[in-house]
């Protein structure tokens, strides 16, 4: 036997499934999700592509697998009595993890994930939701809202390319120029808010708005 083939059986032997989802959460980080393949993994891992399917079933399951494991992370809270208690914490919880690992948190936005952890999850929200008096159809419509709301929120703070930064900056220099350029009143009392990056009570604020629109729904 030769020394090449002992080695790529040895790797095939020490591969596991934490270990393939390990690298196949790197990929996707450094990537985006679309950037992900077979191939691509197992050229990662050092092994042949078809040495994965002993431990997943396609490329769908692999990606199901590495969204689950993130948001297995989060322990659904037990109903408080407060349901905007309770969305608040598992916000808050989702954002927690999410913020390190942006791009899987966000396949959730483009793609129905029917796991354990994340059905469990969603089966926390709604609950929460429907506490406030919304029905099972409108309280996944809030849930949808919710997800979007935070997810984009996150996108803003782990991208900043993508928006405004704190730095002064050449750049940021050249937008204040545009925006007094404008000469639009009310963009230009904003200047100082649109020319840095959202923060926490940004954050807080868009939510709450959010929760309390909820609550209005609920009442009708």
């Amino acid at each position: 036997m030769s020394e090449t083939v002992s080695r790529k059986r040895g790797r095939k032997a020490s591969l596991s499934k934490p270990i393939i989802l390990d690298a196949a959460q790197a990929l996707i980080e450094k990537n985006g999700v679309g950037a992900l393949s077979m191939r691509k993994l197992a050229a990662r891992l050092g092994v042949e592509a078809m040495s994965l399917y002993y431990h997943v079933s396609s490329k769908d399951e692999l990606v199901d697998a590495v969204v689950d494991r993130l948001v297995q992370k989060i322990e659904p809270p037990a109903p408080s009595g407060d349901w905007k208690a309770d969305i608040r914490t598992i916000a808050a919880d989702f954002r927690a993890v999410a913020v390190c690992s942006p791009n899987v948190a966000t396949i959730l936005l483009s793609r129905q994930v029917f796991t354990t952890g994340v059905l469990s999850l969603t089966d926390a929200v709604l609950a929460a939701l429907q506490q406030a008096g919304l029905d099972t159809e409108r309280s996944l419509y809030a849930a949808r809202a919710i997800l979007s709301y935070v997810m984009g929120a996150l996108l803003r703070e782990v991208h900043p390319d993508a928006t405004a930064s704190n730095n002064k900056s050449e750049k940021m220099d050249r937008h204040a120029e545009t925006i007094a350029m404008t000469a639009l009143p009310h963009v230009a009392a904003a200047a100082p808010q649109l020319l840095r990056r959202a923060g926490e009570p940004e954050y807080r604020f868009g939510l709450d708005l959010l929760l309390d629109a909820i609550e209005v729904q609920a009442a009708r």
